[in-house]
């Protein structure tokens, strides 16, 4: 017997840069077939290397998420099957960058504000994904 398959798509088309040692989540959908659906990642082919990101996982109802441990790409290939046994694939590209840079600088580094009273504007810059507190 025959089966005919319909098409199974995989969304999203791309998927968001992780960074390390951030938590990471991105639901993955399908449309085509019948529900449900259960996802996993392809294993045992020469599409790609099929390897999550260290850190990350991939659960049946598609969400991919964990906390990244090193920076780099990863290529995989999920595979998704519906409740009749047809599957659908798409390959990702999955970028993980590494920590952000949390040094920081202040401009201008001489004093901006009066001695006594009044106001004074000052510039901090730093790296992605950092956070700074102002007292005083």
């Amino acid at each position: 017997i025959t089966q005919n398959c319909p098409t199974i798509a995989i969304a999203p088309a791309t998927l968001p840069d992780a960074t390390v040692s951030q938590a990471y989540s991105q639901m993955l959908t399908a449309t085509g077939g019948t529900t449900p659906y259960q996802f996993a990642i392809e294993v045992g082919t020469t599409r790609l290397a099929n390897s999550l990101p260290s850190g990350l996982t991939l659960s049946s109802d598609g969400l991919l998420s964990g906390t990244p441990t090193q920076a780099g790409t990863a290529d995989f290939t999920v595979v998704v099957t519906d409740a009749n046994g047809c599957t659908g694939f798409r390959t990702y590209s999955l970028v993980v960058n590494p920590e952000g840079d949390c040094a920081f600088t202040v401009s201008p580094t001489s004093p901006a504000f009066p001695s006594s009273g009044g106001t004074g504007r000052v510039t901090v810059t730093t790296g992605l994904n950092c956070s700074f507190t102002v007292s005083g």
